[in-house]
């Protein structure tokens, strides 16, 4: 007959505190080769959150090429015309929202890169536990760092203590978002100019990107996703047994997508609307 395993007993601190997740996984019975298999998995996600960010990268550069091919092909027939110009300022808005749609998701890549990158380095100083003479460690201040890291990195899924948002934006720029976001932009703004004051269509697919603008910016901002374990805990404790925290239904995000949506219409729409809200008026 099968004997039923039964779990290592928890050790309870003698200051009487709860113990953390990290606490209860360092209690096991293998930890270490636990451990091992972690690193090897720190390894696989390393590799998919590079590809990844590549990945982001790759869709914004050809979608930016699109919109440079179009103008080239404009400009074959006549760049300066009404008609021209239009499909010019909107194609580079539409570039625009595209690129900053896979922007924000390249920021969490790079977040997640550095995640597992500290979550295995932290690991090797732990197994090969070879201390600097500048900064002498011993094998338990290094378990004891490995154990913050899963908390904080791992159970918490936090942004890396480095990562500010200052850093996240600056860190993904530079890898060539930067160029990316700028070429759009340019394009619209030079051609945009001419064509003022905007038709209401025009006007309405300006709004949008504006407005769209506004909601990504909020939601980089405010969703947990991007903070610090020292922001987080500044904007709100941290509840007990959330384990794991996985994305939260953004509410905030999808009101203001409607929202601007809507506003988006209606202003584009709006010779329409006021005409038909007249003649709704008038009936009566």
């Amino acid at each position: 007959m099968n004997q039923q395993q039964t779990a290592p007993p928890l050790v309870i601190p003698e200051d009487g505190a709860v113990p953390t997740v990290a606490s209860k996984v360092a209690a096991g019975a293998d930890f270490d080769k636990w451990l091992e298999h972690f690193y090897k998995e720190c390894g696989r996600e390393v590799t998919l959150a590079y590809t990844t960010l590549n990945q982001m990268k790759n869709w914004a550069v050809l979608i930016v090429a699109a919109v440079v091919s179009a103008v080239v092909a404009v400009q074959r027939t006549g760049l300066g015309q009404p008609q021209n110009d239009v499909a010019v300022y909107i194609g580079a808005l539409i570039a625009y929202i595209f690129t900053l749609r896979f922007f924000v998701r390249a920021i969490l890549c790079y977040i997640n890169l550095i995640r597992w990158n500290n979550l295995q380095r932290s690991i090797v100083a732990y197994k090969i536990a070879k201390p600097t003479s500048d900064n002498a460690k011993t094998f338990e201040q290094l378990k004891d760092e490995l154990l913050e890291k899963f908390d904080q990195l791992y159970f918490g899924w936090h942004a890396p203590p480095e990562l500010t948002r200052a850093t996240q934006l600056l860190a993904n720029l530079k890898l060539g978002f930067g160029l990316l976001l700028a070429l759009p932009l340019f394009f619209a703004a030079v051609v945009g100019i001419r064509m003022l004051p905007f038709s209401y269509p025009v006007l309405g697919i300006t709004v949008f990107a504006i407005g769209y603008t506004i909601v990504e910016l909020l939601d980089f901002l405010y969703s947990r996703l991007f903070d610090t374990p020292e922001v987080y805990a500044k904007r709100k404790p941290r509840k007990e047994n959330a384990i794991f925290p996985t994305p939260k239904l953004g509410t905030r995000y999808m009101i203001l997508s409607i929202v601007n949506v809507l506003v988006s219409i209606v202003i584009g729409l709006w010779p329409e609307i006021s005409t038909m809200v007249r003649a709704t008026i008038g009936c009566h």
